[in-house]
């Protein structure tokens, strides 16, 4: 069951921002990422969430805790293309059910483990190529999907506040539209001024897992919202939070209790911040 709950987890981007004067600016801003050679962008991202089941009339709740932190080396820029190596410097998770505290493998096996990406700049994630087990093969999905929001969230181009624009995620049976907001400006204590950005998110999963004899149909959809910052001079994430609320059945066949639909509600905390 713990291999299906991380299906579930998708590492978007999200944000508790650091700055504290709001500022007004009447021109339009351009909001790019300054991607360069050699760059290093550290994060630390913390995840909580509780998975409500009804299996059978019986409700049974998994609280799910996870945190990594990761290392973005910007290696190469060809054009509009970057390639990034992805280092999971941390990574650990646990699982509460019934009382009872379990890890969960496949989160504490990312530690250590390094993704090589291809990002087309502002659009997509090209291709991704790691050496993970069969065991945390799981997990690829959300990392790139994790690049994808903290990297590809910018329009790119002049805005002003109250301007919205739009992206799409779409991996495999994962599928994401994101509605983004230019909120305002605002200054730290250093005089760094950064973007306030709002997002809502559609978020979908449709998904078969095979595993021995019994098959999972997994259909669930709910919708994500929350608040980033990132910070002018280079326009990166400086900080994030989202919440998410999905819900959905699970048609599980073969299992030794039978077939049956099992009924899952999602709420999702996922808290980003720079480091260094």
């Amino acid at each position: 069951m713990i291999k299906k709950i991380i299906l579930f987890v998708t590492i978007l981007i999200l944000i508790s921002g650091c700055a504290t004067k709001l500022i007004v600016k009447k021109v339009p801003v351009l909001l790019e990422q300054k991607f360069t050679e050699g760059l290093v962008l550290k994060y630390k991202i913390t995840e909580v969430m509780i998975n409500t089941m009804v299996i059978q009339g019986t409700t049974q709740d998994q609280n799910i805790s996870m945190g990594f932190t990761i290392s973005n080396e910007i290696e190469k820029i060809v054009g509009d293309t970057i390639y990034i190596n992805v280092s999971i410097d941390k990574s650990e998770g646990s699982v509460i059910v019934s009382g009872a505290m379990q890890p969960i493998p496949e989160v504490d096996e990312l530690e250590g483990k390094v993704f090589k990406v291809v990002l087309l700049q502002y659009r997509e994630v090209l291709s991704m190529e790691s050496d993970l087990e069969s065991d945390t093969k799981s997990m690829e999905s959300n990392i790139k999907g994790y690049i994808q929001e903290l990297f590809c969230l910018l329009p790119n181009k002049q805005v002003r506040v109250g301007d919205k624009w739009e992206n799409d995620f779409i991996e495999d049976e994962y599928t994401t539209h994101s509605i983004y907001t230019l909120d305002g400006f605002q200054k730290d204590k250093s005089e760094k001024e950064y973007a306030i950005i709002s997002v809502e998110s559609e978020v979908s999963v449709n998904k078969i897992i095979d595993e021995e004899q019994v098959t999972v149909r997994v259909e669930i959809s709910g919708k994500t919202k929350g608040k980033i910052i990132c910070l002018l001079e280079d326009g990166f994430v400086s900080s994030a939070k989202l919440h998410a609320a999905m819900e959905g059945i699970s048609y599980i066949e073969g299992s030794p209790m039978g077939n049956m639909e099992v009924l899952t509600y999602i709420n999702q905390d996922v808290e980003i911040k720079r480091i260094r």
